[in-house]
């Protein structure tokens, strides 16, 4: 795995990532509008600014777009996981388990 700052090609593959993150795992914790309306909240601008700021960063494996995180000001942003890649490591820190 490789993990790297986003840059503009990214951004189509990391809202990929995100609309399948959500409809695979949203709805076992909210309700089906609930769910509709994170899907529909995403505001694509602040993915280009942390994308020009370099506060957001991919996890590539096999040269595919498989996560993200980021950051604004003190507050961690657009974490997501692709579905197909769950359970693989990518979320964890290096050496460790969150939890740790």
């Amino acid at each position: 795995m490789l993990v790297r700052p986003a840059d503009v090609g990214d951004l189509e593959r990391v809202k990929a990532v995100r609309h399948a993150a959500f409809t695979a795992h949203a709805p076992s914790a909210y309700s089906p509008q609930e769910v509709l309306n994170l899907l529909a909240d995403l505001d694509g601008d602040e993915l280009l600014d942390m994308v020009n700021e370099r506060q957001l960063f991919v996890a590539e494996v096999h040269g595919n777009v498989v996560g993200c995180a980021g950051w604004r000001g003190e507050m961690l942003r657009h974490v997501y996981v692709s579905p197909e890649s769950g359970r693989s490591g990518i979320g964890h820190p290096p050496g460790g388990s969150c939890g740790d």
